[in-house]
Protein backbone atom coordinates (compact mmCIF):
# COMPACT_ATOMS: atom_id res chain seq x y z
CA UNK A 1 0.00 0.00 0.00
CA UNK A 2 1.46 3.39 -0.96
CA UNK A 3 2.50 5.85 1.72
CA UNK A 4 1.55 9.51 1.42
CA UNK A 5 2.63 12.68 3.15
CA UNK A 6 0.86 16.05 3.03
CA UNK A 7 2.70 19.25 3.91
CA UNK A 8 0.71 22.42 4.59
CA UNK A 9 2.43 25.79 4.10
CA UNK A 10 1.55 29.45 3.63
CA UNK A 11 4.11 29.78 0.83
CA UNK A 12 5.74 27.60 -1.80
CA UNK A 13 8.53 25.34 -0.59
CA UNK A 14 11.96 25.83 -2.09
CA UNK A 15 14.17 23.57 -4.19
CA UNK A 16 16.37 22.65 -1.20
CA UNK A 17 13.34 21.35 0.72
CA UNK A 18 12.17 19.35 -2.31
CA UNK A 19 15.64 17.83 -2.75
CA UNK A 20 15.78 16.82 0.92
CA UNK A 21 12.42 15.06 0.65
CA UNK A 22 13.51 13.36 -2.58
CA UNK A 23 16.64 12.03 -0.86
CA UNK A 24 14.36 10.54 1.81
CA UNK A 25 12.43 8.74 -0.94
CA UNK A 26 9.45 11.10 -1.37
CA UNK A 27 8.11 12.17 -4.78
CA UNK A 28 5.97 15.29 -5.23
CA UNK A 29 2.62 14.27 -6.70
CA UNK A 30 0.67 17.54 -6.78
CA UNK A 31 0.23 20.95 -5.18
CA UNK A 32 -3.19 22.32 -4.21
CA UNK A 33 -3.82 25.94 -3.24
CA UNK A 34 -6.81 26.55 -0.98
CA UNK A 35 -7.36 30.16 0.10
CA UNK A 36 -3.95 31.30 1.38
CA UNK A 37 -2.53 27.82 2.02
CA UNK A 38 -0.61 25.39 -0.16
CA UNK A 39 -0.92 21.62 0.28
CA UNK A 40 1.97 19.54 -1.07
CA UNK A 41 1.11 15.88 -1.65
CA UNK A 42 4.02 13.44 -1.63
CA UNK A 43 4.16 9.69 -2.30
CA UNK A 44 6.85 7.37 -0.91
CA UNK A 45 8.86 5.90 -3.77
CA UNK A 46 9.72 2.24 -3.41
CA UNK A 47 13.17 1.25 -4.58
CA UNK A 48 13.09 -1.00 -7.60
CA UNK A 49 15.18 -4.11 -7.94
CA UNK A 50 16.86 -3.71 -11.29
CA UNK A 51 19.10 -6.43 -12.62
CA UNK A 52 21.58 -5.58 -15.35
CA UNK A 53 21.21 -7.66 -18.48
CA UNK A 54 24.49 -8.91 -19.97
Amino acid sequence: MPQYKILKADSLINEKQLNELAQEGWRLVTIVKDSDLFYFYFEKVRPTNVTAVK
